[in-house]
């Protein structure tokens, strides 16, 4: 493949940015809490993936969780009372 002015700009990132690993496309960056990913979701998906378990995993889970369920029977149904 032929090295040219063009191709070079393409490795060229703002001053302070970091790169975002990436297996399917050309590498992207961030820059403090701007993040910088292509368009496409099938190839975002695992730079924003990455994003979030390394610079925000402090933020996810932080109170536990919990759910619970009800079931009830032979409740009246309202519609019928109409």
């Amino acid at each position: 493949m032929e090295i040219t002015p063009q191709r070079l700009k393409m490795g060229e990132f703002p001053r302070g940015s970091r790169i975002i690993p990436n297996r399917t496309t050309d590498p992207r960056v961030f820059l403090e809490d701007h993040h910088f990913v292509p368009g496409f979701p099938v190839m975002a998906w695992p730079m924003v993936e990455w994003v979030l378990d390394q610079r925000y995993a402090h933020l996810f889970h932080r109170t536990p969780e919990a759910e619970a369920s009800v079931i009830v029977y032979d409740l009246p149904n309202r519609s019928s009372r109409r």
